[in-house]
């Protein structure tokens, strides 16, 4: 029985072993992707200070295309190609992926690499390349073409104005040219009163294959992101201190004055404030207690408030708090004081 054991152990063995190595096979036949037919960078453009002061944006135009389409690889172009630009001992500067907007990525599309002021590589080295090579892990040989960098590829103006202008010329460029390859003229982008627009569709692809590019370049959009322009609003109190100040060096001046020196050395005008205040409350007491209701008081004190104001005896300030409460009282009287039943 012991050796009965052992052969099935040995043969659970076998078949575990034989599954792994179909497995590897698979797994190996599977990562020889078909290199494309055709593999090229177009329209080198490298621009800066979109964002701030001495960031810098390539933006370009690729081609990954198969004369077959069967022997196009199911695996996205995400993972099967990278974008490298490099310098002269091949350490990479940046990457990125094709976008798998249409056809997975395939054919022709944007791509782009963005650097912010703090991790620009040199603004107009010749030293650099910017490669589209396949995976290594996906071909049994890496696919790849290169466009070394040259002073033509770098825009040379320096205000952001001009240089948006010229990057949504190249945009609109390159629309231009996918709307050809992908069989869908019209589409990628359209003509208003304000000029050239990208469209729904032209927005989704641009604005994933280069990252920012509403704020970059807001021109290409029918909807402009802008930063608005803030100014401190100054608010003078130039006609309530005429009005404060309209009884100085008068029989009634001096009253204010004495009246409030009468009440603690307070400002004139607290004082007269008060003293209105009081007697609004006083008629509103009234009117309560006459007809058992104070609305009627606030109706006909609130008025009269006014007369006191517009002679310069009331703070306007304080008049506007006895207005909120007195809008919030009638509110109550007229609309909540029965609404519970």
């Amino acid at each position: 029985m012991g050796s009965s054991v052992k052969r099935s152990y040995r043969a659970a063995a076998a078949a575990v072993l034989t599954l792994a190595v179909c497995l590897a096979l698979s797994g190996t036949a599977q990562a020889a992707l078909t290199p494309p037919d055709t593999l090229e960078i177009h329209d080198v453009q490298v621009y800066r200070h979109l964002l701030e002061t001495d960031d810098m944006l390539l933006v370009f135009r690729y081609n990954i295309a198969y004369d077959d389409p069967a022997d196009q690889p199911d695996l996205p172009a995400d993972k099967a190609f990278l974008f490298r630009l490099v310098d002269g001992a091949n350490q990479t500067l940046g990457s990125n992926t094709p976008k798998g907007f249409y056809n997975q990525g395939y054919d022709m599309g944007c791509g782009s690499l963005y650097w912010a002021d703090a991790d620009a590589p040199v603004w107009g080295s010749g030293n650099a390349t910017l490669r589209l090579e396949g995976n290594p892990t996906q071909f049994a040989g890496t696919p790849l073409t290169t466009h070394p960098m040259g002073a033509a590829d770098y825009n040379s103006e320096t205000e952001q104005e001009a240089i948006r202008e010229y990057l949504k010329e190249h945009i609109l460029d390159i629309a231009d040219e996918l709307e050809v390859n992908w069989g869908v003229v019209g589409e990628i982008y359209s003509y208003t009163e304000s000029g050239a627009v990208l469209s729904i569709v032209g927005e989704a692809y641009f604005t994933s294959a280069i990252i920012g590019l509403r704020t970059m370049c807001p021109d290409l959009f029918n909807l402009r992101l802008r930063q608005p322009t803030v100014e401190d609003q100054a608010h003078p109190q130039t006609q309530a201190d005429s009005m404060k100040d309209r009884f100085d060096g008068t029989i009634i001046g001096d009253f204010i004055d004495g009246l409030g020196e009468f009440l603690g050395g307070i400002d004139g005008h607290v004082a007269t404030t008060i003293g209105c205040v009081l007697a609004l409350l006083a008629v509103v007491v009234l009117t309560a207690m006459r007809h058992q209701r104070a609305a009627p008081g606030f109706l006909i004190g609130f008025p009269l408030m006014l007369v006191p104001t517009a002679g310069g005896f009331v703070s306007w300030p304080i008049l506007a708090i006895i207005t909120l409460l007195c809008t919030f009282l009638l509110g109550y009287y007229l609309f909540m004081r029965h609404a519970g039943g």
